[in-house]
């Protein structure tokens, strides 16, 4: 199973590059340096150029990318996940890096995940119009598309022009994870530690062969060790406001990936580089989510002092 060894390399680089969504956007607003967000894209455009790739050599054995219509139910969710990621101090892809670094804190965003899972269940909030899937077609004759796919291979080249000029480590870490992801993705969609969780409370049980157990095993272990190798690795006893922030923040992240159709490990790492545009949309609402409240915060810190 190749996905247990791209999980194992997509874990380890995220955590040599520790990035994450939240602290990108924070970093933006309160310091007005947007490095963290572009490294993000990065990552993105790997990915997308490495999908390309393996459209051309497999295309026929790829799954194809869901896609959902932009309506108020995709807004309201990509608003909650970044409420959810805002009090979580991390999102999907942060909360890996922090738990694998020591916070035993983030124990409290996987059981918010799950608790998001039932209320979604009991209330049956899956009726809601717009959240049933389609599957996207990838239409290659348009300007927009050629226009992306250019987008994307100009920044995977600035991306190696980086590692190549400056040895930048981070930046090549983040090259390694878009690739990393493409390939975990493109073996199974539905392998996320998020999706693993509504499979379990939905009683589908464990997967067959027990691939996505054994595939978000590897990514934990992967981000453990690359922790461990970065000297960032330091087991700390959960503090309780962070955990019932965590907590709070997992509940809302977990809605909000549900209506939109993964959290924003998914929607970075497959959905966007499918150029599916509910994708893009999401992702960028669940940004400036982020960014106002990291800016409301800091006006009311200012005001008190």
């Amino acid at each position: 199973m190749f996905i247990v060894l791209f999980a194992f390399v997509l874990g380890f680089s995220l955590s040599r590059a520790s990035t994450c969504t939240v602290a990108a956007t924070t970093r933006l607003v309160t310091r007005g340096k947007p490095d963290w967000l572009i490294g993000i894209g990065i990552a993105v455009c790997f990915a997308t150029i490495s999908l390309l790739a393996l459209k051309m050599l497999f295309p026929e054995k790829l799954p194809i990318a869901r896609e959902l219509p932009i309506d108020a139910v995709l807004i309201a969710a990509s608003i909650a996940m970044g409420i959810g990621a805002w009090l979580n101090n991390g999102c999907f892809i942060g909360t890996i890096g922090r738990l694998t670094s020591g916070d035993s804190a983030y124990l409290m965003t996987f059981a918010g995940l799950v608790v998001a899972r039932k209320i979604s269940a009991d209330w049956q909030l899956d009726a809601l119009p717009g959240f049933h899937f389609q599957m996207a077609a990838l239409d290659t004759d348009t300007g927009i598309f050629w226009g992306a796919v250019g987008l994307a291979g100009a920044g995977a080249v600035y991306g190696l022009f980086r590692v190549v000029k400056n040895r930048e480590q981070a930046i090549f870490a983040l090259c390694v994870m878009g690739l990393a992801a493409a390939l975990t993705f493109a073996s199974n969609p539905d392998w996320s530690y998020e999706a693993w969780v509504g499979r379990i409370l939905s009683g589908k049980g464990l997967s067959q062969t027990l691939e996505i157990e054994l595939t978000i095993l590897a990514l934990f272990a992967g981000a453990t060790i690359g922790s461990i190798l970065n000297s960032r690795f330091s087991l700390q006893a959960p503090h309780l406001q962070r955990a019932v922030l965590c907590f709070l923040g997992g509940i809302l992240m977990g809605l909000g990936a549900i209506f939109t159709g993964g959290g924003n490990d998914t929607l970075l790492l497959w959905t966007i580089p499918n150029f599916v545009l509910h994708g893009l949309v999401a992702y960028a609402v669940m940004v400036g989510t982020v960014a106002v409240l990291v800016l409301a915060k800091s006006k009311l810190r200012r005001a008190a002092a």
